[in-house]
């Protein structure tokens, strides 16, 4: 619908009524929409949008009404927020009225920023301001305002006269209440009749709500309430790990402040310290943060004496200690701060914590930093769940998602896990990917999806995310420094024909369709996390497999033979539980004809025999790349027909995951024309409908009759296997005649340095000449490093007296030599290359097989060849070769 930018304004959308043919949709248009929207028209889409369904906002006659825009300046202003504290007796409860108090106070005296407003409102039976709006100026300040925060419970639940209060307070002053932001925290069921009235009221004057659930039986409003007015929702448990309530307060805070202000949350866990007394952990400091780094440890037990004793290791090495000028503790207000001074090392921080009360339980550890400068270069990370509220007997799911950008682009490779909390069981982990399947919608575009299927009741659902990147592997995408956005130019079809593009700076201008060209710089080390909000499932099934396999959105063409008569499909493989695990069986529907509800209604299938590659009965694991050959059958006496393809996958229980989207692929015969042209073996295009910019593949064509199925040793395989025979034998004839000269050229080179040379000098100098002659610097073999440098001679004798054998005792002992007299008494044997069976004839240097006239061993003695006598002959044996060796100066030699 964006492809053409150039367009002042759009009036009209394609659709599906076929009374009007100009706006009729083309479903076999190849683009990203109809893959996505299963072939169904923009305005059909639309349609579905509560803003048009139900005949919603129907078509307005601008001739009688007054179109003059009302022009309104808006400007950013400083957070104005209200506290909404439930102070009810079920607060009492798990100590929650403790928690929130220390949470609130933490909140007030170190995660506003100056400039910003907050009041405080209480509600239990009726609702009670503690403090209007206080503009944040002073520590002074926030400790007047955190010593308000209620610390007793008792009485009912009126989640409506809170929110009263909290409006009025916005207004006061005759000011607009539009724009602010209410923090609503509740544990219990709503006994009062305003919380409905306060939703629209809310709606209408924009002013959002935050709710926190706290505990599994908040009330089912408070999520109602977020997502009405534009607010987030989160979940707090009473299990040690939910750390909900403080991603509340630090989300409301990011979400109002200026990118340079705004501080990243790095690390929160929530540690349980009964046990051990002890915990520690690393954190990953990247080099564009680091302003301000904040280590903080809160505690949620009253008491006057140090609860917590606090060790930070910078990657320097320097302990930061409680004697520290960093270090503060709040005694009153349960809590130890460590701010870093300056800008903090980039690198892995440590902190360890201990403690001589096991009555302390459990201890919050937050970790935050600012950008080091104007926040333009940090990579930043958030998250959200596809709704606040899921019926899955509706079939309705929940999608889980998580940015990762350094400014405006996406960065790739991260290590993005997902943690869910669960009603009365343990969290669930996960994690997302960005491949493009399952619920992931565009590959490599920074946004990590997965479906949460680890359902354990219904009720409230948390979800934090972890954005790793330790090993250096994440990558950020851009445009390689194109000065053009993303949004793509027209250009006028005679100036594409004639290839008269545009160009900015010697960049081309993106045509309608073309994706920008890629480009990626190495992303640096870190770690960010997030929250994702929370979600009220309202109703499961009953039975134990419930979730069907995910669709299969990628579905694509990727070649086609109309000699074989066959089409090649590939897909990412889904899911047995939507995106998670595999499935049992895919279904494969193929027609000539029909729209794509008529395909999948009433196609019919693909029979096993049909698939020469692939078995639809056993689907790979989810994210795995699926390949099916299909053998297609032509109507009768035709040259070109197109094909039709859809498929979808089944789980164990017979659950059906939804169709495919479709694709198509036109097989066409190739007809020479009347001149004597020869028929090329690679001819028609063909189009698949499976992304945003067309695939063109070309089609085999033959004599061989379209339709008649292939055998296994027919089509694809018999090409194959000719072309590998053919090249096969090719290969051994050249091998066999080079073997052959070389051996010929070598048998004449011997014979005739056998004949020529009298004499050991003699020798050696015709020795250097003939080795450089044929060129053996290398030997003709490749060797490993040297095993064995070994002088073996026959049976020499001079005088008739049998020598020892010729070796270096600086070098080998008589081990050395054991089991290897091997000795050759006539020429023959060394030209033949007849070596010791223990040894491959590959590991000598056959140049070196040659008779030597005089030798000398280390004694002095000479060995000279008489007429039928023996001969010396020196052999090495190498695993590989080595470029270092020097085959002139071979230990245990003598020449």
């Amino acid at each position: 619908m964006y492809g053409y930018t150039h367009i002042e304004q759009i009036t009209q959308f394609c659709d599906n009524d076929e009374t009007t043919p100009s706006n009729l949709h083309v479903t076999e248009a190849p683009n990203k929409h109809n893959r996505l929207c299963d072939t169904r028209s923009s305005w059909e889409i639309m349609r579905q949008h509560p803003d048009f369904s139900d005949g919603n906002n129907p078509p307005a006659n601008f001739s009688e009404v007054d179109i003059t825009p009302t022009i309104v300046l808006a400007k950013s202003s400083p957070l104005r927020l209200v506290l909404v504290l439930d102070t009810s007796g079920s607060m009492r409860e798990f100590n929650r009225i403790r928690k929130q108090a220390t949470l609130s106070q933490n909140f007030l005296l170190t995660g506003l920023v100056d400039g910003m407003s907050v009041g405080i409102v209480s509600f239990s039976e009726s609702g009670k301001v503690l403090s209007s709006l206080v503009e944040i100026d002073s520590d002074e300040t926030r400790r007047t305002l955190a010593s308000k925060i209620p610390t007793v419970a008792r009485g009912g639940t009126c989640i409506g006269c809170g929110l009263e209060e909290a409006l009025q307070i916005l207004q006061e002053g005759n000011q607009k209440a539009e724009g602010g932001v209410v923090l609503l925290i509740t544990d219990g069921q709503d006994n009062g009749d305003l919380t409905e009235k306060m939703k629209q009221e809310y709606e209408q004057k924009k002013v959002k709500i935050h709710g926190v659930a706290f505990g599994e039986n908040a009330d089912n409003v408070i999520p109602e309430l977020a997502s009405t007015t534009g607010g987030n929702f989160f979940l707090q448990t009473d299990d040690i790990g939910s750390t909900g309530l403080h991603d509340a307060f630090s989300t409301t805070v990011e979400g109002q402040s200026q990118l340079g202000a705004r501080s990243l949350q790095l690390y929160t866990e929530s540690l349980n310290l009964s046990e051990e007394g002890t915990s520690s952990d690393e954190i990953l400091i990247d080099p564009s943060i680091g302003n301000k780094t904040t280590f903080e440890f809160i505690y949620f037990i009253g008491d006057e004496e140090t609860i917590l004793e606090v060790t930070i290791t910078p990657p320097s090495g320097e302990l930061i200690t409680k004697t520290s000028p960093e270090y503060k503790e709040e005694l009153e207000y349960g809590f130890v701060i460590i701010e870093i001074n300056g800008t903090a090392e980039p690198g892995l921080w440590r902190y360890d914590i201990t403690t001589n009360f096991p009555d302390v339980g459990e201890v919050l550890a937050t970790i935050s930093s600012l950008p080091s400068s104007d926040g333009s270069g940090i990579i930043l990370a958030t998250a959200e769940m596809s709704t606040t509220v899921t019926n899955v007997n509706n079939g309705e799911f929940i999608s889980i998602f998580a940015d990762v950008r350094k400014g405006f682009y996406p960065v790739l490779n991260c290590i993005v896990t997902a943690i869910v909390e669960r009603p009365n069981d343990s969290p669930f982990e996960l994690q997302l990917l960005d491949n493009g399947a399952g619920t992931d919608v565009t590959a490599g575009d920074g946004i990590y999806s997965r479906y949460f299927t680890g359902f354990s009741k219904v009720g409230y659902y948390g979800v934090k995310i972890l954005v790793t990147n330790y090993d250096d592997d994440a990558i950020v995408e851009t445009t390689s420094g194109r000065k053009v956005s993303r949004a793509q130019l027209y250009v006028e079809p005679q100036d594409l024909l004639s290839d008269n593009i545009s160009k900015l700076e010697e960049d081309l201008l993106l045509l309608p369709g073309e994706a920008p060209t890629p480009g990626t710089l190495r992303g640096p080390s870190f770690m960010r996390q997030t929250s994702g909000g929370s979600n009220r499932v309202t109703s499961l099934p009953n039975d134990e497999d419930f979730l069907p396999p995910c669709k299969i959105n990628d579905l694509r063409v990727a070649s086609t033979s109309y000699n074989d008569s066959t089409v090649t499909l590939t897909f990412t493989a889904p899911g047995g539980d939507l995106d998670y695990g595999k499935a049992d069986y895919y279904v494969f529907q193929s027609s000539t004809t029909g729209t794509y509800d008529e395909i999948i209604n009433s196609a019919p299938e693909i029979s096993g025999e049909n698939f020469i590659l692939g078995n639809s009965s056993s689907p790979a694991d989810f994210g795995s790349v699926e390949t099916f050959i299909v053998n297609v059958t032509f109507p009768e006496n035709s040259t070109v027909s197109t094909f039709y393809f859809v498929t979808r996958a089944y789980d164990k229980a017979g659950n059906a995951g939804e169709a495919s989207n479709l694709v198509q692929a036109t097989l066409r015969k190739y007809i020479p024309s009347s001149e004597s042209i020869p028929e090329p073996s690679m001819t028609t295009e063909m189009m698949t409908s499976t992304h945003t910019s067309s695939t063109y593949t070309k089609v085999t064509a033959s004599s061989k009759s379209p339709g008649e199925p292939i055998k296994s040793s027919d089509g694809i395989l018999l090409v194959v296997l000719i072309t590998v025979s053919v090249g096969l034998f090719i290969f051994i004839i050249i091998f066999v005649t080079v073997y052959i000269m070389q051996k010929v050229v070598m048998r004449r080179r011997r014979r005739q340095l056998w004949k020529d040379h009298t004499s050991y000098e003699n020798w050696r100098v015709e020795e250097h000449a003939y080795h450089n002659e044929l060129d053996f610097d290398e030997p003709m073999f490749e060797m490993n490093p040297i095993d064995r440098a070994t002088s073996v001679y026959s049976q020499a004798s001079t005088d008739g007296v049998v020598q020892e054998p010729i070796i270096s005792p600086q070098i080998y002992d008589e081990s050395t030599l054991e089991g290897y007299g091997n000795y050759y008494t006539q020429q023959d044997d060394v030209e033949s290359g007849e070596f010791p069976s223990s040894y491959d004839n590959s590991g000598y240097y056959p140049h070196y097989a040659l008779s030597q006239y005089v030798l000398e061993d280390e004694r002095g003695s000479s060995y000279t060849r008489q007429n039928g006598s023996n001969y010396f002959l020196p052999y090495v044996t190498r695993r590989k070769y080595d470029p270092s060796f020097d085959m002139n100066n071979i230990p245990g030699q003598y020449f």
